[in-house]
C-alpha cells in the first residue's frame, strides 16, 4: 500500500551541483548537488544494487558534441524488478574542450509498446563539466530522494549550456570553410559508445529516437523488496 501511495518519489536535486573532487588519468568526480535531504519512511527488505544494462564497449568508437548540440539528449535504458532509491549516476568523459560546459541528468520511465515517455523528475540534475584531455568518470549524487517504481527506465544526459561567447561564435558555423572547422573542432566533449539500443533526441520539442548505441551509464542504489 505504501508504495502505492508513494509511486514514483521523484524528489530530484535541485538545478546546480559541485565538483567535490578531481584527480586525473581515469579520475573520479564526484559531483554533489546542494540540496536538504527530505525523510521518505519505506518499509520492506532493502540491498544494494547496480543498475547497468549498458552493453559491450565499442572499442575505438566515441561520440562527440559541439556547442551547436545544446539540447541533444542521449543515455542508457536501465529496469528495476523492485522499487529502487537512486543514489548515484555514473558514467565517462573522454575529453571534454568546451569552457563553462553544463549536462543536465534526466530520469523518464518508458513505455516502449506504445512509445510513450515520461519524465520522473521534477529538476533535471546540472553538472559543471571542466576542461579535461584525460577520461574522467562523473558520479552525480542526489541528495533529496528519487525512488522509481517497478519498470523501464531512459536515464539520460543533456547538453544544457556553455560560455555565452562559444555560442555566438557557434551561431553561424554553417558558414565555416574546412579549416575554420577543423579549427573549432577541439570545443567539442567525447563520451565512449557501448553497443546496446537507447535512445535520443535534438531538443526538448522532438521525439525519442532509438539508436543502437548507449553512453553507458550506472545507476546505483538501494532495492526495497
Amino acid at each position: 500500500m505504501l508504495a502505492a501511495l508513494l509511486g514514483i518519489c521523484n524528489v530530484a536535486a535541485q538545478e546546480r551541483a559541485t565538483i567535490l573532487k578531481e584527480v586525473s588519468n581515469d579520475s573520479t568526480a564526484c559531483i554533489y548537488a546542494r540540496a536538504l535531504p527530505e525523510a521518505v519512511i519505506y518499509s520492506g527488505k532493502k540491498k544494494s544494487k547496480k543498475l547497468a544494462n549498458k552493453g559491450m564497449r565499442v572499442a575505438g568508437t566515441r561520440t562527440a558534441w559541439t556547442p551547436d548540440n545544446i539540447g541533444q539528449e542521449i543515455g542508457s535504458v536501465v529496469e528495476t524488478e523492485n522499487t529502487f532509491q537512486v543514489q548515484e549516476i555514473s558514467f565517462n568523459v573522454m575529453s571534454n574542450g568546451i569552457a563553462g560546459l553544463k549536462l543536465s541528468i534526466n530520469i523518464y520511465a518508458l513505455d516502449e509498446e506504445k512509445m510513450q515517455y515520461c519524465n520522473v523528475m521534477h529538476t533535471p540534475i546540472s553538472i559543471d563539466v571542466p576542461p579535461c584531455t584525460d577520461k574522467k568518470e562523473l558520479t552525480v549524487c542526489p541528495t533529496k530522494q528519487l525512488f522509481l517504481v517497478p519498470g523501464r527506465y531512459l536515464v539520460a544526459v543533456k547538453m544544457a549550456d556553455c560560455d555565452a561567447s562559444i555560442k555566438e561564435e557557434w551561431s553561424d558555423n554553417d558558414k565555416w570553410d574546412n579549416k575554420k572547422r577543423y579549427s573549432m573542432s577541439k570545443q567539442s566533449i567525447h563520451f565512449p559508445l557501448y553497443l546496446k539500443s537507447s535512445y535520443t533526441r535534438k531538443g526538448i520539442a522532438d521525439e525519442l529516437e532509438k539508436v543502437p548505441v548507449n553512453l553507458g551509464l550506472t545507476v546505483k542504489g538501494v532495492e526495497y523488496r
